[in-house]
């Protein structure tokens, strides 16, 4: 059975990530990607040929697994817009918010979405 995956946010790592999946046979069409801004969703399209969209909340209900891929200083934001479709669907939760904070936001968005859903962090480095 396809796992469905959802990138909240499509920077630099998110990219990565889905550049990487896709090339290794991931189908396309097995991952979304919520992406504020217009030019990012077109070129995350355009090279890997995946869905995009501008709703986090409709990206993370889609998701068997949900990776939050957003800075910390806007973890807290985007985890309180997912939370519902999160513990409605119960995904994998992985955070890849870069920084120091990563860890505490990543558990802070555990605590707060509740314990129907697994969760992992990880710290990647994107080289220049």
């Amino acid at each position: 059975m396809p796992r469905k995956i959802a990138f909240i946010g499509g920077g630099n790592m998110a990219s990565s990530l889905v550049g990487g999946l896709v090339e290794s046979g991931c189908p396309p069409a097995d991952v979304v990607v919520a992406e504020p801004e217009a030019e990012k969703r077109r070129i995350l399209t355009e090279r890997f040929g995946v869905s995009v969209t501008a709703d986090n909340r409709a990206a993370a209900g889609a998701g068997d697994v949900v990776v939050l891929a957003v800075k910390p200083q806007i973890m807290a934001e985007v985890v309180t817009e997912v939370a519902a479709a999160v513990r409605e669907r119960g995904p994998l939760v992985v955070s890849i918010a870069a920084g120091r904070l990563s860890s505490a936001s990543a558990f802070a968005a555990a605590r707060f979405i509740g314990h129907q859903s697994d969760w992992a962090g990880a710290l990647l480095f994107h080289p220049d």
